[in-house]
């Protein structure tokens, strides 16, 4: 931004600021996603473009910039492939458990006598994993996750220490106490004791290959991760606002019907009035307890307590989720879930990205006060 008067402010403070410093601003940059609504917009009075330096834009107020004639600019897809690389690598962590095996290493339970619950030739036995509390906890304990074939009568003649404890869920969690006592967090250390888990009882690992994927919002994110999956052999299919003429795969009109049909869900699309909860717990059940959610684009696509409940009840297969619908706040509940792959929005970070966001954040502002088309419009209609 050096060619130009640029001026910032904290933004604790960036109504207060923009009321003294704002009336003669012609653009504003929105760098992070914090609301720009009717109230801010009222501080700059001589505001004619908006450029927000990332792809989404469900925080602008377009129709408030479209009643005052203010234009709108983002930065296109300058990040969308780096989106759909994380996307694909998130999915591969989900069903191969990438992450869940970092975990078993690092807790020191490879060596340790028994089943390596994360091999895909891992077949039933009482224990589905066995971990040991951080030394953090100030505690020698071990817990242990039990099956669906683990009754609670034989658990407490196996362990009739073990304490167990309902949870707002309803679900019944236990830990083995080897020394001293332990108060548990309500989203730690999970065992299931009675009828059907709500983790697939091996969670052993899954193949890409043939899978069913069913992409929302077939934009340039989404061209981008189902040309990286076919090569894997997955199917695509997609919903979109509309059925696009130069696409090969198959359209369906509602998410319903997708999820229906695929083995996966890649959230791709923007956040809009329409796209809100546009995943509940009617498209989870058709989507299947053998299904899993991937989720890149935005935190309210999804109902994140319906897909809590429905990860929790073992009524789909998991999830990988980049962004949350309240972040950086996350049910914790989820903590607590080995199908589950968390990322702190981030699926866009890479230092070329952000040398491309600053590249064209600048170009639309060089642009407009030249008085040229901007490079990356956003259409208000």
């Amino acid at each position: 931004l050096e060619p130009f008067d640029a001026v910032g402010a904290d933004s604790s403070a960036i109504q207060s600021y923009l009321r003294t410093n704002g009336s003669g601003a012609r653009a504003l940059v929105c760098v992070w996603a914090s609301p720009l609504r009717k109230d801010i917009l009222d501080c700059l009075p001589s505001l004619e473009l908006v450029v927000v330096a990332c792809a989404g834009y469900n925080h602008i107020d377009l129709s408030e910039c479209r009643r005052r004639g203010i234009l709108v600019a983002n930065v296109g897809d300058v990040s969308s492939e780096d989106v759909a690389d994380y996307t694909v690598g998130m999915l591969l962590d989900v069903l191969r458990k990438f992450s869940a095996a970092d975990r078993y290493v690092r807790g020191g339970v490879w060596p340790r006598p028994g089943e390596f619950p994360l091999g895909s030739s891992w077949s039933p036995s009482l224990l589905r994993c066995l971990w040991q509390i951080p030394a953090s906890c100030q505690q020698n304990a071990h817990g242990a996750e039990l099956n669906q074939h683990a009754s609670a009568a034989l658990q407490e003649s196996l362990w009739p220490s073990c304490g167990l404890q309902p949870s707002a869920a309803g679900c019944l969690r236990t830990v083995l106490l080897v020394r001293g006592s332990l108060q548990l967090d309500v989203a730690a250390w999970t065992a299931w004791v009675a009828g059907q888990p709500p983790i697939p009882p091996l969670q052993q690992p899954h193949y890409m290959r043939g899978k069913r994927i069913g992409i929302v919002g077939l934009g340039s994110i989404g061209t981008f991760v189902a040309n990286r999956l076919i090569p894997f052999g997955c199917t695509i299919a997609y919903n979109s606002r509309q059925k696009k003429s130069s696409v090969s795969f198959p359209y369906y009109a509602n998410v319903y019907d997708l999820a229906l049909d695929s083995d996966i869900l890649i959230l791709c699309c923007s956040l809009t009035d329409q796209t809100h909860h546009i995943i509940d717990k009617k498209v989870l059940t058709a989507l299947g307890k053998d299904g899993y959610v991937i989720n890149v684009g935005r935190g309210a696509l999804i109902n994140e307590n319906e897909l809590v409940q429905s990860l929790v009840e073992g009524e789909i297969g998991g999830a990988g989720l980049d962004v949350f619908e309240y972040e950086p706040n996350i049910s914790k509940e989820l903590f607590g879930l080995d199908n589950v792959v968390l990322s702190p929005h981030r699926a866009a970070f890479t230092p070329q990205s952000f040398k491309a966001v600053e590249d064209i954040v600048v170009a639309n502002l060089e642009a407009f006060f030249s008085n040229k088309p901007l490079i990356t419009p956003i259409r208000l209609e």
